[in-house]
């Protein structure tokens, strides 16, 4: 209830953020030999369309969860890289 009338209380479904980010994870694995500031571009558009689609009020837990995520999987790519590890780690920061 808010200010006494009901409200409903929408959110994400678990399977289709999953499904998402499945399909992200799979393209930072094709990316993995692009210029890191290329990938942040496309990764923070992907966020971005998501938010636009899914932004709606009582589902900001979902969409958290969804960009902490986000932030994991393209932490854990970048650190798949072997070469200038922490160049790549400074330009997560700068992006993130």
């Amino acid at each position: 209830m808010r200010n006494g009338k009901a409200v409903v209380m929408r959110k994400t479904r678990r399977s289709r953020r999953i499904a998402q980010l499945k399909i992200i994870k799979q393209e930072l694995h094709k990316r993995l030999h692009e210029k890191p500031a290329e990938t942040g571009r496309w990764l923070r558009l992907v966020v971005e369309g998501h938010l636009n689609y899914y932004g709606v009020p009582f589902n900001i837990r979902a969409l958290t969860q969804f960009m902490e995520e986000v932030k994991r999987l393209w932490l854990k790519t970048l650190r798949r890289r072997k070469s200038a590890a922490q160049n790549e780690l400074s330009t997560f920061q700068q992006v993130v």
